[in-house]
């Protein structure tokens, strides 16, 4: 939702030659201050064409997809498109200010701009959503990855829908210059549109939808922090609970019980020394019912060893599933909060536009916008 000047002359009182210098020098000077914007968008461009393929690529090697994979996917996939559609609109739109005379680029630059701002939106609150539930709500319902994907296609359609109206709205609006004579054409609200009361209409509910799912995000998102750090002081409770009498180690009762037998066991002790070594080890990368599977084939080690052991295995095979869940939730929070800041000024822009038109003419007489 960037608004750009785009320049289409119409001279009276001056020659052609004096108004192109003119409209090259407004291009020259609006180079010069958009050159930070155009290295933003070229970092943006770069890390979406090769970050976004590789998120795919990840995850959709995946067998068994989550609901949460499914719409990491769709943010993927749709932030992809953005990148290869908008972000290279914006450059032609930027080194092409004063020169462009195409209606439509406008109401194309705008809707393709609010597709990908109101799907990516909407993805991003329903990943919030998946979050919640799984760690708020843990043995209670959760969404299925087939309702992911219902999720993706209604995200889709409601993006549409708010790109047509965006784009119905917007387009090219006649405005002056400080020459005489010579107009402009602005990528802002539409010509037919100007002096109505839609623009505002249709700006309050966009920033009413921007608002409400700012709140539900941030809702969220609390509330998962909160479950979080209560499930990380109850996991450290257990964990100190469990040192306190830690249990010996099922290889040191082995060599303990051989090493007290009789010399004529001792012969026995040195040629299977290896074998029981190796026997007596349990991987740590196996599950807690393999495990315990393997245990009951070795009887020399006491069943309430055999216990703790595989309860101790649980734990930590439960403690690494916690901290890729919360590395996954931290990661998700802040894209989503890097993704509000970036595109919440470009919302209020747009709001103050509807609301106020002459706040912008102040901002490009002082070169500002």
């Amino acid at each position: 939702m960037d608004f750009v000047t785009i320049t289409d002359a119409v001279v009276s009182n001056k020659s052609v030659d004096d108004s192109q210098n003119y409209i090259k020098n407004l291009q020259y000077e609006k180079t010069v201050v958009t050159i930070p914007t155009f290295v933003l968008l070229a970092l943006l461009f770069i890390l979406g064409i090769f970050g976004n393929p590789l998120i795919i690529f990840i995850y959709y090697k995946e067998k068994k997809k989550t609901a949460t994979d499914i719409l990491i996917l769709s943010i993927s996939v749709a932030d992809l498109i953005g990148t290869l559609t908008n972000l290279p609109a914006k450059f032609y739109i930027y080194l092409r200010s004063y020169s462009m005379k195409q209606t439509y680029a406008c109401k194309l630059y705008f809707f393709s701009t609010s597709f990908n701002f109101t799907i990516s939106l909407c993805l991003l609150l329903s990943v919030a959503f998946v979050r919640y539930r799984k760690i708020c709500f843990t043995f209670d319902w959760q969404v299925e990855p087939r309702q992911a994907h219902v999720i993706s296609v209604v995200a889709i359609v409601y993006a549409l829908i708010t790109s047509i109206g965006h784009m119905t709205v917007h387009g090219r609006q006649t405005t002056n210059t400080n020459v005489t004579g010579v107009y402009t054409f602005q990528c802002s609200i539409d010509d037919n549109f100007v002096n109505t009361g839609w623009p505002k209409i249709f700006m309050i509910i966009v920033i009413s939808m921007v608002f409400s799912f700012c709140v539900a995000l941030t809702y969220m998102y609390v509330k998962i922090g909160l479950k979080a750090r209560q499930q990380m002081k109850m996991k450290t409770r257990l964990l100190n609970l469990g040192e306190r009498k830690p249990a010996p180690k099922k290889n040191v009762l082995m060599l303990r019980s051989l090493r007290n037998q009789s010399l004529d066991d001792h012969k026995l002790w040195r040629e299977n020394k290896s074998y029981i070594t190796r026997a007596i080890r349990v991987e740590t990368t196996l599950s807690i019912e393999e495990n315990a599977h393997r245990l009951h084939e070795y009887p020399e080690v006491k069943s309430n060893e055999r216990k703790q052991d595989v309860l101790t295995l649980g734990n930590k095979k439960a403690t690494r599933e916690f901290r890729a869940e919360g590395r996954t939730t931290v990661m998700l929070f802040t894209i989503t909060v890097i993704y509000v800041i970036t595109n919440g000024t470009t919302i209020l822009l747009a709001f103050t536009r509807a609301m106020n038109d002459q706040f912008f003419v102040t901002l490009s007489q002082v070169n500002v916008y």
